[in-house]
C-alpha cells in the first residue's frame, strides 16, 4: 500500500511517514518500519483526521510523543513540464 508522502519524521530510529492515498473514506496512512518480513507496517487514520494537519496530529498522538515532522516536496508528474 503505497500513496504519495506528504511528511516524513524520524523516531526512535524508525522512519515515519504520512502518505495520502485516493480513498474518501480513509485517505491518510501512517507508514511506521518494517514488519519481520520486510512489508512495510502502516496504520490508516480515523476518518475524520480528514486533514493534511489532522494526520500530523493523529499520528503525533498515535506515536505517543512530539514529532517533527518535515514536508516533502511534490513530484509532478509524469509527463508535466515539458
Amino acid at each position: 500500500m503505497t500513496g504519495r508522502t506528504l511528511f516524513t519524521a524520524t523516531e526512535g530510529g524508525d522512519q515515519l511517514r504520512i502518505e495520502l492515498h485516493n480513498r474518501s473514506h480513509l485517505p491518510f496512512t501512517l507508514t511506521c518500519s518494517t514488519r519481520h518480513n520486510g512489508s512495510p507496517a502502516w496504520l490508516e487514520l480515523p476518518r475524520r483526521y480528514a486533514s493534511a494537519r489532522g494526520a500530523k496530529l493523529a499520528a503525533t498522538s498515535i506515536i505517543g510523543s512530539g514529532i517533527n515532522w518535515h514536508a516533502v516536496p511534490a513530484q509532478p508528474a509524469i509527463g508535466e513540464g515539458k
